[in-house]
């Protein structure tokens, strides 16, 4: 019956067997039946989001084939459990830079159908010294006009369009 008499949008309740039985009938509530589930809250993931640019360009990461922006360049990103100090530590640790300059920006939201991502940029000015312990992680100097031709995750294209 729900699916032909007691439906949503048109219910049909003259025409219904039960219609002295509903009490959606009897207290004339039959207009706010069936009620919408309740609407879940996505949680919240936070992240720095390290724009770290040299002489050669800015560094970017070509993500894994499967994930979230699969096979598209991205900036780099650290856990927001590090702190800036921590965050230069990590820059001249795992990519063997060194940090000239490091300056958080406004952080930014981006909605996934399943979580929202808080993105904190970093911007990090540093002298490339280990591009060959670089580039065997995935990780390549981008100039202007080569990330023109690299698929990048649409929040990433937006903030690079605004820091301009």
């Amino acid at each position: 019956l729900g699916a032909t008499l007691c439906t949503r949008s048109k219910p049909q309740c003259e025409a219904c067997p039960f219609q002295s039985n509903c009490l959606a009938y009897a207290n004339e509530t039959v207009a706010q039946r069936p009620t919408s589930k309740p609407k879940k809250k996505n949680p919240t993931k936070e992240l720095w989001l390290l724009d770290i640019k040299s002489e050669q360009g800015v560094l970017f990461e070509k993500r894994p084939p499967t994930g979230i922006w699969g096979s598209l360049y991205s900036l780099p990103e650290l856990s927001r459990e590090y702190t800036l100090d921590e965050i230069e530590d990590q820059i001249e640790g795992v990519f063997g830079l060194k940090v000239g300059s490091i300056k958080a920006s406004e952080p930014f939201k981006h909605i996934f159908s399943h979580y929202d991502l808080i993105a904190h940029p970093v911007e990090i000015n540093v002298s490339a010294q280990a591009l060959s312990k670089i580039e065997e992680k995935q990780f390549y100097w981008l100039n202007e006009e080569e990330v023109k031709d690299k698929g990048l995750p649409a929040p990433i294209k937006n903030y690079l369009g605004r820091r301009k």
